[in-house]
């Protein structure tokens, strides 16, 4: 006698259902060709819905870590251009000699009993206006304009950046290497202090007021060389809107209004220079340059942005 040909069903409980604890719930084996049972198709399952959140979790996370990267990579690659450029270090020559030039020369004047007093530091950083209307559009006037004539920047922001993430890095690139213009002068306040007692605090001052009305330029040279391919057009933007900004303590007392007075004596970089050098921090100034810093830096991604899509 034939031996009876084994179902395919066997082994499963009666009713032809599989149980529900079996993992082949619902599946049917296939037959190959031949005889042979092919291994049973698992039903594919929907991921549960905390998996899914977890996932967008992630590519949030992911997505934010790519700014940062974006940010520090472009920071750093602005910072070596910096430092390995012959230019950075005629600017930084040209800086420190002008400038010990200029405190060489107040030194000799104040030790005259008849200059009328005060000390080096503060008439040195009076002085410095000169330095931060010529510095902050050389610094800056490459920034953007040389990657937007070269279309670099096309490449740039194909990588997952965005624009203020790019503008941040160059912004603050260039803020480092400015500050680092100013770090040898700290030599001078060495160097007065081995002969006599000096006031620290409006040294200080003095310090931060040139960071601060310096971050300002900075921020300003910036949006310039992001709306132009040309970096002299853009040096000269910059220093047109810095006259600008000089010339308003001029008007503040040429009229005789008192709240137009006032409000050119709030914006003019001429009392605030003078304020710094004399030792007086005030909030609001610490206000107006962070806030025109931020303002223009975001007027720059902005312009940025407006490049990308043309």
């Amino acid at each position: 006698m034939r031996a009876r040909q084994r179902s395919p069903r066997a082994g499963v409980p009666h009713g032809g259902r599989a149980g529900l604890g079996d993992p082949g719930a619902g599946a049917r084996p296939r037959r190959q060709p031949g005889g042979h049972l092919r291994a049973i198709d698992h039903p594919r399952r929907h991921p549960r819905r905390g998996h899914r959140r977890g996932a967008r979790r992630g590519h949030g996370r992911e997505a934010g870590g790519g700014v940062v990267n974006g940010f520090l990579a472009t920071y750093r690659r602005e910072l070596r251009a910096y430092f390995f450029s012959p230019l950075a270090y005629i600017v930084l020559f040209f800086f420190l000699t002008v400038n010990a030039f200029v405190f060489i020369y107040l030194v000799g004047e104040l030790s005259n009993p008849a200059s009328g007093g005060g000390t080096p530091f503060s008439y040195f950083f009076r002085a410095s206006w000169l330095m931060l209307l010529l510095i902050a559009p050389v610094l800056t006037m490459r920034l953007v304009s040389e990657e937007l004539r070269s279309g670099s920047i096309e490449v740039l922001m194909t990588a997952p950046v965005t624009e203020g993430a790019v503008i941040a890095g160059k912004f603050l690139a260039a803020f480092t290497f400015y500050a680092f213009l100013w770090l040898p002068t700290l030599a001078y306040g060495v160097t007065i202090a081995s002969f006599e007692k000096v006031d620290w605090g409006p040294v200080f001052a003095g310090y931060v007021g040139v960071l601060l009305i310096g971050a300002l330029f900075l921020a300003i040279g910036t949006f310039a060389s992001s709306t132009t391919r040309s970096q002299l057009l853009a040096a000269m933007m910059t220093a047109a809107v810095l006259f600008i900004l000089f010339l308003v303590g001029v008007f503040e007392g040429l009229v005789n209004n008192d709240v137009a007075k006032k409000a050119l004596g709030y914006v003019s970089i001429w009392n605030h220079i003078d304020e710094f050098a004399s030792g007086i921090v005030d909030s609001r100034r610490l206000v107006f340059y962070l806030s025109g810093t931020l303002f223009f830096l975001f007027l720059a991604s902005r312009a940025l942005e407006d490049k990308k899509w043309r």
